[in-house]
């Protein structure tokens, strides 16, 4: 009961966070992004919607929370990488986190970073009742540099 309490608290906290933001808000330390189907023409089967947000924090710290959000009956994944810049337009994955499961899904970390650029890759997919994906959409955020 309590665990549903919070989900739909979150999905609650999702939709006004959608409704008071554009599609994509961007400052300086900071980037977040707000799918919905509500956006636009629908692009998506399994996964109503997605977001994230990536933030630097104080002393290296990282602040990263990402979540989705399926259409009954799909089960979602968020995979996260978190890549350095290694010179130019060259990116490294140094970290990973992942989930997966059926219904609304959040990952949120904050990670300590040495000094330098980093970005986010985040995968999001949806899998229908015979596990195959049907959805997956990539996200690369801006850049932060610490």
């Amino acid at each position: 009961m309590r665990t549903k309490r919070k989900e739909m608290m979150a999905i609650l906290v999702l939709v006004g966070v959608m409704l008071l933001q554009s599609v994509n808000v961007f400052a300086a330390n900071q980037d977040q992004h707000v799918y919905a189907e509500s956006n636009g023409p629908r692009r998506f089967v399994g996964i109503m919607t997605h977001y994230y947000s990536f933030k630097l924090l104080s002393n290296g710290q990282l602040s990263i929370s990402t979540s989705i959000n399926p259409q009954p009956g799909y089960a979602v994944g968020i995979n996260i990488e978190l890549q350095k810049n290694a010179g130019g337009n060259s990116w490294s994955t140094i970290n990973t986190w992942s989930v997966e499961k059926n219904g609304y899904v959040s990952l949120v970390v904050e990670p300590y970073v040495v000094r330098g650029t980093y970005r986010l890759k985040i995968t999001f997919t949806a899998k229908n009742s015979n596990g195959v994906i049907v959805d997956s959409d990539v996200v690369y955020s801006n850049s932060i540099t610490y």
